[in-house]
């Protein structure tokens, strides 16, 4: 479960390392149909952190969906508040699923909104990181 004080903890987090944040739920569509590429990034960018966060009603589907969707690498979070409390999406604006966001290793976003794994700035801006 993701605990209260996310939004700080991230941002202090995300200086020490290249991460790829994802937004999404086990049962959306477009969430499902990009998995398989998340795999892909996953063993391609082994020096990348890849941190999931749910926006699923309950813990049992997030659960669930780490499982069915074989992504039992990097860090999983579940936002217990959902999409439209949770100060953390609230923050980011997040407003569609799922979302792809990538921190370089100084703590700034090289990537603020991608919506698909097939967004080419996905590759490319993982691609500068490995420099």
């Amino acid at each position: 479960e993701m605990p209260e004080n996310y939004k700080a903890k991230i941002i202090r987090g995300i200086k020490k390392y290249k991460s790829l944040k994802a937004f999404a739920l086990s049962w959306c569509r477009d969430c499902i149909i990009g998995m398989p590429k998340v795999n892909k990034l996953l063993t391609s960018y082994t020096d990348v952190k890849f941190v999931f966060l749910s926006l699923d009603k309950g813990d049992k589907q997030w659960k669930k969906g780490i499982k069915k969707f074989k992504i039992e690498a990097g860090e999983h979070y579940f936002i217990k508040k959902g999409w439209k409390a949770s100060p953390f999406c609230n923050f980011i604006d997040l407003d569609w699923i799922p979302r792809y966001m990538i921190i370089d290793k100084s703590g700034k976003i090289a990537l603020f909104k991608a919506t698909k794994t097939s967004d080419s700035n996905i590759i490319e801006q993982l691609d500068l990181l490995k420099n």
